[in-house]
């Protein structure tokens, strides 16, 4: 089992170093860079017809991802949880448990 685990986290490492070494010219944008040169690209005349409702300062926007982050590791930590959980120990009609007592009584 623990020479299982070693060998996934050997496999995770390596997906992720992968494109680091071996893609040398690119840079790692996200897709809201790319969406916005794309626009620009195929009309350069547009003009922006909305705009962000709320622009938190730079510590609410780090506040707010950690915050996310938190609550997407609460809930895959609860569901992992209630997956793996054993199931309850099986009790009697009154609630006491079907095993009966060691000494007879």
């Amino acid at each position: 089992m623990l020479r299982r685990n070693i060998v996934l986290l050997a496999v995770i490492a390596l997906i992720i170093a992968a494109p680091l070494v071996f893609v040398k010219d690119k840079s790692f944008t996200g897709t809201d860079d790319i969406g916005a040169s794309m626009v620009e690209r195929s009309d350069p005349g547009y003009k922006v017809w909305s705009g962000p409702v709320f622009r938190p300062g730079p510590e609410m926007t780090t506040f707010l991802f950690s915050l996310q982050a938190a609550a997407g590791a609460g809930v895959l930590g609860f569901i992992l949880g209630r997956i793996t959980a054993k199931p309850p120990a099986k009790t009697g009609k009154d609630g006491e448990d079907d095993v009966p007592p060691k000494d007879g009584v």
